[in-house]
């Protein structure tokens, strides 16, 4: 665990130079998390989940989504509700169904694409929160680094879905 924390410290302190060689990694097949640098990939990503307020939608794309929190304690209510109460997960999912790449991107790609991603494991591979953490911090070392800022909305978001099944 130590080696990881030294490993993300490392990384938000190299990340320009860290994500200009790898700003996204693939979680599964067809699905995608990683910076707002993961943007100028080769992939032809058929929707681009924006999980920032501010960075603009590239004009590559043509479905772009945004999920309109910051990195803030404050905004769990907020992301609980756009993930319970928006269609972006079923959406992502169709895509990756089909075969279609999907890339769900923040400004680092470290805690609020990282939820949104965590949300659709729990969704759709009925995983728990901790295990859909685990396996993104497997696919993306530097992802939740130090702390899960929305692990109260993600905990809820897993509570909910099991009261309506």
């Amino acid at each position: 665990m130590l080696q990881r924390l030294v490993w993300c410290k490392n990384y938000i302190e190299n990340y320009i130079m860290f994500d200009e060689i790898e700003p996204c990694q693939q979680i599964k097949p067809c699905l995608y998390l990683g910076s707002a640098s993961a943007l100028r990939c080769d992939i032809d990503f058929s929707m681009v989940i924006n999980c920032t307020m501010d960075i603009p939608f590239s004009k590559k794309y043509k479905h772009s989504i945004r999920v309109p929190v910051h990195d803030d304690l404050s905004y769990n209510d907020q992301f609980l509700e756009i993930m319970e109460n928006t269609d972006i997960l079923s959406k992502m999912h169709a895509l990756v169904l089909n075969h279609k790449p999907v890339l769900v991107h923040c400004y680092a790609g470290i805690q609020r694409s990282c939820s949104v991603v965590a949300c659709y494991l729990i969704r759709y591979y009925n995983m728990t929160v901790l295990d859909a953490v685990e396996y993104i911090r497997k696919c993306r070392l530097c992802a939740f680094s130090e702390e899960v800022v929305f692990m109260t909305a993600m905990e809820t978001f897993r509570r909910n879905l099991d009261l309506h099944s």
